[in-house]
């Protein structure tokens, strides 16, 4: 594999040297994926040539871009298939900036070529990956004129024409890019149970209702997925006490911090829930009380009237 932009050369000289290509393919890429078929210059896996990143006469070639890519990043996987004119199924892995000739096709069958990149694993931090193509094509007969191109995700596909006429496709470059994005940093915000008991529906007064995602009403049990004596997230919020109840008055609180929109919590809902799941199952009531109490206590930035 060659890196993309260490052996760019001009189009024009690319095209060039695909009439000395084609002349001494037979040699070059060694045997047809099918020895039943008379297809000038398919490729075989073992056979793939490292590419330059230059759109190539009768040539099917991928590239590989990261952008902010984290450390440790692996190659990506790209599962290739060829249907039509000929059948082969194969894998080739691609680094930051590799490019390969994954096909060629002499102009004898129709060979349709779709590669499919495998997602990418996400580090343990989190974040997410968005991957997407664009496709570039030349047309006709030897040296080709600019073809249609492409965009899209994480599969490209193209067809070659046997008949190689004005307007079939006979030539392929595609670039695949992986943008990762990173998680959001932990808030710094939190708003206590007494917050959460004041501004309520059920508050007296003229406070508003700042409870968004969750109702008073809702059942503690359905909500957390545990079995309580808690009852309602209000009446969990409202209890005196330590164990059960602290814990109870401490989940609906950061519950309710990381589903406001205007608070920058510490704990993500699925957290605190998970929290309190494993609380339930261990009998640990105290260890969780005590995480979602400091994450309640950072400060509260509501109310916002």
């Amino acid at each position: 594999m060659t890196s993309l932009g260490t052996s760019r050369w001009a189009v024009g000289l690319a095209l060039a040297f695909g009439v000395a290509y084609l002349g001494a393919c037979a040699s070059d890429t060694g045997p047809v994926t099918d020895p039943g078929t008379p297809s000038f210059g398919q490729r075989p896996p073992d056979a793939q040539r490292p590419g330059d990143g230059v759109l190539m006469f009768e040539l099917f070639e991928i590239c590989k871009v990261f952008v902010n890519a984290p450390a440790g990043t692996p190659d990506a996987v790209f599962d290739v298939t060829v249907s039509g004119g000929t059948t082969a199924s194969f894998s080739t892995s691609l680094g930051d900036g590799e490019c390969e000739e994954i096909w060629g096709n002499g102009g004898t069958v129709d060979d349709l070529v779709t590669v499919t990149e495998q997602a990418l694993p996400v580090p343990a931090g989190g974040g997410s990956w968005a991957t997407t193509h664009d496709m570039t094509t030349i047309t006709g007969v030897f040296p080709g004129t600019p073809g249609p191109s492409s965009s899209g995700g994480n599969t490209a596909s193209a067809a070659f024409s046997g008949g190689l006429g004005a307007t079939t496709l006979s030539g392929v470059l595609v670039v695949f890019t992986n943008t990762f994005t990173p998680p959001d940093p932990p808030g710094d915000e939190g708003c206590t149970p007494g917050f959460w008991r004041n501004w309520s529906a059920n508050a007296p007064g003229n406070q508003s209702d700042e409870w968004t995602d969750y109702a008073v009403d809702d059942d503690y049990d359905t909500v957390f997925g545990v079995v309580s004596g808690l009852g309602t997230l209000y009446d969990a919020v409202t209890a005196k006490g330590g164990g059960e109840n602290a814990l109870g008055r401490h989940s609906v609180a950061a519950l309710l911090n990381a589903t406001h929109p205007d608070v920058a919590a510490s704990l993500s809902e699925a957290e605190v829930i998970q929290l309190v799941q494993d609380a339930f199952s261990s009998g640990d009531f105290e260890t969780a009380k005590n995480t979602l109490a400091a994450a309640n206590e950072l400060g509260c930035p509501l109310p916002v009237d």
